[in-house]
C-alpha cells in the first residue's frame, strides 16, 4: 500500500514536470574558503600537502612541496628516527653518550664513551635491511678505557683487509682519544677503519 501511494506521487509529479522537492538531494558548495567539515585557504600553492589542525576540519598549507623533479621542505627539517636532515647543516646523525656498560647500539651514529673505565657496545647482527649502517666510537673528552665492540654470531669485522674470528671483539687500548668507526657491509659481515689507537680485533 505505501509502496502503491509513493509511485502515485511520482506519476502526479512527473504529469506536472516536477518531482518532490524531498526527493532532490542539495548540492554541496565549496569555492574560496571550502564548505562543509573540511574548511580549506582559499588560494594554496600547487603541489603542496596540506595539513590538518588539532580539530581535524581545518587544512592549511604545509612546507612540504612536490614539482616535477623535487619534494621540498621550506623551513623545517627532515627528520627520519633519529636521524636530523638539516638544509644549512646537511645530515645530523644522533650523538650517544654512554656512562655505563654494556650499550647496545642500534642505529647509525656517533657513541662516546663518558663511563668512569671500560665501556662494550653490543653491536647489532646486519641483516639486509640494514646494510650500511654506520657507527663511529670515541673516547669521550678525558675519559679513558678499553672501548669493546662485541660482535654478534655469525658476524666477523674486517680491518685492513683481514676478517677477526666470527662473533668476535674489536678492542681499543683504553687510551685517550681512542676512535674507530664501523660499516655494515653486508649481512654478517662489517667493516672496519681505526681513527685513533691502538685496537685488537679478534
Amino acid at each position: 500500500m505505501k509502496r502503491a501511494a509513493i509511485l502515485l506521487l511520482l506519476c502526479i509529479s512527473l504529469a506536472f514536470g516536477q518531482l518532490p522537492k524531498e526527493s532532490v538531494a542539495p548540492v554541496p558548495t565549496g569555492g574560496s574558503g571550502g564548505v562543509g567539515d573540511v574548511v580549506g585557504p582559499a588560494s594554496a600553492t600547487a603541489g603542496c600537502i596540506p595539513k590538518l589542525d588539532a580539530t581535524g576540519k581545518i587544512l592549511s598549507e604545509s612546507s612540504v612541496c612536490e614539482d616535477a623533479t623535487d619534494v621540498t621542505i621550506t623551513g623545517k627539517n627532515l627528520k627520519i628516527g633519529t636521524t636530523v636532515l638539516n638544509a644549512t647543516a646537511g645530515v645530523i646523525v644522533p650523538l650517544a653518550i654512554a656512562t655505563s656498560s654494556p650499550i647496545s647500539p642500534a642505529a647509525t651514529g656517533f657513541y662516546l664513551n663518558n663511563n668512569a673505565g671500560a665501556v662494550t657496545y653490543n653491536l647489532p647482527a646486519i641483516t639486509a635491511a640494514t646494510v650500511g649502517l654506520q657507527m663511529c666510537f670515541r673516547q669521550a673528552v678525558g675519559k679513558s678505557g678499553a672501548i669493546t665492540l662485541q660482535l654478534p654470531a655469525s658476524t666477523s669485522m674486517d680491518i685492513d683487509g683481514a676478517n677477526g674470528t666470527a662473533a668476535g671483539t674489536l678492542v681499543s687500548g683504553g687510551a685517550l682519544g681512542d676512535a674507530a668507526c664501523v660499516v655494515g657491509q653486508a649481512v654478517g659481515q662489517y667493516v672496519g677503519y681505526v681513527g685513533k689507537g691502538t685496537w685488537t680485533n679478534n
